[in-house]
């Protein structure tokens, strides 16, 4: 079948900062029971610099094509989220999450540096789920023998971004 799936997949990294990672995803059973394909996917990275990657995403269950919609948005998007870090943006975003974390420990969180971060994880985060957005618009171009658009890729996304700091630890979120 078009964009034919494993029934399941895992993985398991042992990831710097004392972080386990782990993911699973297995077909349910109205899957099995109709034949249709698991329409869930993931992507885990752990980074040399401490930072760790999880993305996560379902595809809608009315739309056709949800399952490649959900593999590209983890795979490519986690992909990017790494690139974007490897590119320079993670000395930024470390800068602004350590300093973060010490000014919420004081209850005074300065604006300039809530920018600061802001900034870095819609560079990081925003980028990564927008450009995996392009990327579905592009598949839709790329198989018009499907007669698809993009709304047939419909699926949810969680992009997440962790690291331990010495003052505590860091997380966000983009969904």
């Amino acid at each position: 079948g078009v964009y034919a799936k494993p029934d399941q997949d895992h993985q398991s990294i042992t990831g710097s900062g004392g972080f386990t990672l782990v993911a699973g995803s297995k077909r349910g059973r109205s899957h099995a029971q109709k034949g249709t394909y698991r329409d869930d996917d993931f992507f885990i990275l752990s980074r040399k610099d401490g930072w760790q990657i999880a993305v996560v995403s379902d595809g809608a269950g009315s739309a056709k094509y949800s399952r490649r919609g959900s593999q590209i948005i983890c795979k490519d998007g986690g992909k990017l989220l790494d690139l974007s870090l490897e590119k320079g943006i993670a000395k930024a975003l470390d800068d602004a999450a350590s300093t973060y974390i010490n000014e919420l420990k004081d209850n005074a969180i300065s604006e300039t540096n809530r920018d600061k971060l802001t900034s870095a994880l819609l560079y990081s985060l925003g980028s990564a789920a927008l450009d995996s957005m392009k990327i579905i618009m592009k598949e839709t171009e790329d198989r018009a023998d499907l007669g698809a658009v993009t709304k047939d890729f419909s699926s949810t996304v969680l992009m997440s971004l962790v690291k331990r700091f010495p003052s505590g630890v860091f997380c966000a979120t983009f969904s």
